[in-house]
C-alpha cells in the first residue's frame, strides 16, 4: 500500500517503513549494548585502581611491620604473620597493622594487646582456618571468646545465632550460611540475636518469580512495622532489585542487582562502613552506618 508523508508529500511503501522501524529497534539495541560494555569497563577500571591501591598499602604496611608480627597478648607470646593479622578488612587487627596508627610494645618489640591471652590462641586459628574452625563446646568458654571476637571486630558465622520469624521460609544452614528459600505468603523476615562485625555470606535459593529481598543492618529492637512494610529509615542495606537504603533515602542505581539463583553475597562490617561483595563477580559497594550496635537483617517480601 502507498500512503502520503505530511512533511514531502511522496508516496512510500509500507514494508520501508517497517525496515526503518527495524533498523531503528536495532540501533536502539546496539546502543544499549554499548553503555552496557562502558558500565562494565567503568566497573573493571574502578576495580582495578583499588586493587592497585591496596597493593600499595600492602607494601607500606609490609615495609613497617614486616610480614612476621611478634605479640604479646596479656602475657602470652604469639607469632603469626602480617597476612593472617589482616586478613579480615574491617576487623580491628586489620586497623591496628594497616600502618595508619600507633601500637604500644613492650620491652622486648612485641606489639602488646591488653586482652585475654589464652583466648587469643582461637582468635589466631580461626582467623588462620576461618570456616573450618571449630569453637569449643564448653559454654563458659564459648561466652569468653564471643567478647573477645566482638573486641577484635571478628564476627565469625560459628557465632552468628538467627532468630526466625514466625511462619518464616528463611533457613539457617551450618556455619551461619543463610537460604531464602519459598516465599510463603506474607513476609518472611531474620535478623541476628548479637551485634554483627565482619563478615557473613547469605546465599539465596530464589524458587519464585519475582522475589524481593532485603539484606542489611537495623539497630537493636526495629519498629515491627519495619518487616510489614519497607520503612527503610531503620535500614542500612540493599535489595536484589537494585536499590541501596541508607539514613532514611533510598538510591535506585545500585551497581549490581538481580542476584541469581545459588549466588553468594557477603557482608563486610566494620565500626563505621558497611560493604556488599557479589562473590561470582567480586563487584563492591559500601555505604557508612552509624558506629552503633547493629544486627543482620534479612527480609523476603511477598505479595
Amino acid at each position: 500500500k502507498k500512503r502520503k508523508t505530511l512533511d514531502e508529500g511522496e508516496s512510500i511503501d509500507d514494508t520501508d517503513e517497517n525496515s526503518l522501524s527495524k533498523y531503528e529497534q536495532n540501533l536502539s539495541e546496539a546502543l544499549a549494548k554499548v553503555q552496557e560494555l562502558v558500565s562494565l569497563e567503568k566497573e573493571l577500571l574502578n576495580r582495578k585502581n583499588r586493587i592497585e591501591k591496596e597493593t600499595k598499602e600492602m607494601e607500606k604496611t609490609i615495609h613497617k611491620w614486616g610480614e612476621i608480627i611478634n605479640l604479646n597478648v596479656g602475657g602470652v607470646k604469639y607469632s603469626t604473620s602480617l597476612d593472617t593479622l589482616t586478613k579480615h578488612e574491617g576487623s580491628m587487627l586489620a586497623a591496628m597493622f594497616s600502618g595508619r596508627h600507633n601500637v604500644l610494645k613492650d620491652d622486648k618489640g612485641r606489639v602488646f594487646i591488653d586482652r585475654n591471652g589464652p583466648a587469643f590462641a582461637h582468635v589466631l586459628n580461626y582467623l588462620r582456618d576461618n570456616d573450618d574452625w571449630d569453637p569449643p563446646e564448653d559454654t563458659a568458654e564459648w561466652k569468653l571468646l564471643k567478647q573477645e571476637f566482638l573486641f577484635y571486630g571478628l564476627s565469625p558465622r560459628q557465632f552468628i545465632e538467627w532468630e526466625i520469624g514466625a511462619n518464616s521460609s528463611l533457613e539457617v544452614l551450618d556455619k551461619g550460611l543463610m537460604v531464602a528459600g519459598t516465599r510463603s505468603s506474607g513476609n518472611c523476615e531474620a535478623h541476628s540475636k548479637n551485634v554483627f562485625f565482619g563478615k557473613v555470606q547469605l546465599k539465596f535459593n530464589f524458587q519464585d518469580e519475582g522475589e524481593i529481598v532485603l539484606i542489611g543492618v537495623t539497630p537493636p529492637n526495629p519498629d515491627p512495622a519495619f518487616i510489614k512494610s519497607p520503612d527503610h529509615k531503620q535500614f542500612y542495606g540493599w535489595c536484589n532489585y537494585g536499590h541501596k537504603y541508607q539514613d532514611g533515602h533510598v538510591n535506585r542505581d545500585y551497581y549490581h542487582a538481580n542476584w541469581k539463583d545459588g549466588e553468594v553475597i557477603m557482608l563486610v562490617r566494620s565500626s563505621k562502613t558497611l560493604a556488599i561483595i557479589h562473590e561470582p563477580t567480586m563487584s563492591r559497594d559500601e555505604m557508612e552506618v552509624p558506629d552503633t550496635p547493629l544486627f543482620l537483617q534479612v527480609i523476603l517480601y511477598g505479595y
